[in-house]
């Protein structure tokens, strides 16, 4: 091979080959039903409102994993969708059922702002609880700042017991 044929390959490979990936990346990322927003992990927190009714939420999702990690509420979910992005709210009225252990109630309202995509999304929502603690101790501000645990009845899960501290 001579020096020119050298020269002309080592210029489609500086100025081509990273087109080709550049155009590759482009065609992949249009390809992904995802956004990279999805992929960060935010943490929301629970939105305690008194004028909300507990009821079931608007589109459809199923509950795969919850669990609680001090004021962190883990919920996994999945649902139908793939073309716009899911909006989650967790909802309470702030409202506390006298029992032993005192119970109240959320709701996982889920929105899909119209997405008709059929792929099978799993998506991992955070959501602090502080707010809750915090109507909590508004309304029982008598009682001793450890080992109250509250009951979260989640509309279609169940029920998770809460261990509140108010620090």
């Amino acid at each position: 091979m001579n020096f020119s044929a050298k020269i002309r390959i080592g210029i489609l490979l500086v100025i081509g080959l990273p087109t080709l990936l550049g155009v590759g990346l482009i065609v992949a990322n249009q390809l992904n039903t995802h956004s990279l927003v999805d992929d960060y992990k935010v943490v929301q927190p629970v939105d305690i409102d008194n004028s909300a009714t507990i009821a079931p939420s608007g589109d459809s999702f199923k509950f795969l994993h919850v669990e609680l990690d001090g004021d962190l509420l883990i919920i996994e979910v999945s649902y139908r969708g793939g073309l716009t992005q899911h909006d989650f709210v967790l909802i309470g009225t702030g409202e506390f059922m006298e029992s032993f252990p005192i119970q109240t109630a959320l709701v996982l309202s889920h929105d899909s702002n119209g997405d008709l995509g059929e792929a099978l999304i799993t998506k991992e929502l955070l959501f602090d609880l502080k707010p809750l603690k915090e109507a909590f101790f508004g309304v029982y501000s008598f009682f001793s700042p450890e080992g109250i645990s509250l009951q979260i009845n989640l509309e279609g899960y169940g029920e998770l017991i809460y261990n509140l501290s108010r620090y």
